[in-house]
């Protein structure tokens, strides 16, 4: 299996723990209408969707902490897990590549959340 296999395959595990983690699922965040299965596929897919119900519209990131985030779902994952064992904001920015100011903000977004499965 070559490197980019092995990061495609880690990247699309992370997204689906990543969302079950922030409660994201095949409903609309607005109204709680089930989605079609057309664009529940779509939005696991990371496409924008609209709701035929109340015409919402987003991805799968919208209404999370992640909106707005360029981070990838196997990067918030690692920062999840490094952050959890204590590991210094410093040495998990350079491990993700990513500025330190970022993993400070996912960081207090983490600490208020609503909601956060334990991963």
């Amino acid at each position: 299996m070559s490197d980019r296999n092995i990061f495609e395959v880690l990247e699309n595990s992370s997204q689906t723990v990543i969302m079950n983690a922030l409660g994201v699922n095949d409903s609309c965040p607005s109204c709680k209408t089930k989605f079609s299965e057309k664009c529940a596929i779509s939005l696991r897919r990371g496409d924008r969707i609209r709701c035929q119900h109340c015409s919402w519209v987003g991805t799968w990131r919208s209404d999370t902490m992640l909106k707005g985030s360029h981070l990838s779902s196997s990067q918030f994952l690692f920062l999840l897990v490094l952050l959890k064992h204590g590991v210094d904001v410093i040495r998990v920015a350079n491990f993700l590549g990513v500025d330190s100011a970022t993993v400070r903000s996912m960081q207090k977004k983490i600490e208020s959340a609503d909601r956060l499965v334990t991963i």
